[in-house]
């Protein structure tokens, strides 16, 4: 009995190996994507205060621009980076304004959108939809290969386009891509409300100035 007993408990230990083989993986790719999760919290929060703080004091709309994509190399895993604002009388001609690991010419480069993603996560593997590729076609040509990320607000007219790096670094950007790119034209936008509401105010000072200066 003793011995059939034994039978039994090495067949079972066989049998449930591999589930507990797999409950051991199932656990451990938990565990690394909270600690992934994690991370990217902190990295997060990282952003936003720096970005809060460049909003805050940018004494322009070039100062502002130049310092959100300074802050974007210090916390994405990117190397070229374009930040877009769109003609006002032309919808989709957008002009670029600030630019990472590009020379200063770049700034003379205008694109035309026949279509404006609002937002497009494209993976050097061709992962994304062909309509998107075709519609960013003219950034992605110009940015070069690479995972790529773009987000655009429409009330504000300004885009950014952010190239990650090729390489083991990949799948990081595109974990993180959306939600810091988020992050940086989010603290962008507010740099530059609060650059027109300083421009307002001193516009209204002005004014009175003159007036109350008149006999």
């Amino acid at each position: 009995v003793a011995s059939v007993g034994t039978f039994e408990v090495v067949v079972n230990a066989r049998a449930a190996g591999p589930r507990l083989g797999k409950d051991v993986q199932r656990l451990q790719a938990e565990r690394d994507r909270l600690a992934q999760e994690v991370r990217l919290h902190l990295l997060q929060g990282r952003f936003e205060r720096d970005l809060s703080h460049v909003a805050a004091y940018a004494l322009d709309i070039e100062q502002l621009t130049e310092r959100v994509l300074d802050t974007i190399a210090q916390h994405m895993v990117s190397s070229k980076a374009l930040i877009l604002a769109e003609s006002e009388a032309s919808r989709g001609e957008f002009r670029v304004v600030a630019s990472l690991g590009h020379e200063a010419t770049a700034r003379k480069r205008v694109f035309t959108l026949n279509k404006i993603p609002v937002l497009a996560l494209i993976e050097k593997d061709g992962g994304a939809a062909t309509d998107l590729r075709r519609s960013l076609a003219p950034v992605l040509d110009f940015l070069g290969p690479g995972p790529f990320i773009w987000e655009y607000d429409e009330e504000s007219g300004y885009a950014v386009a952010i190239l990650g790096s090729i390489g083991q670094s990949e799948e990081i950007f595109c974990q993180q891509a959306e939600e810091l790119s988020h992050t940086a034209l989010t603290g962008l936008v507010h740099g530059l409300w609060r650059l027109r509401a300083r421009e307002a105010v001193a516009s209204e000072t002005t004014n009175g100035q003159g007036l109350a200066a008149q006999p």
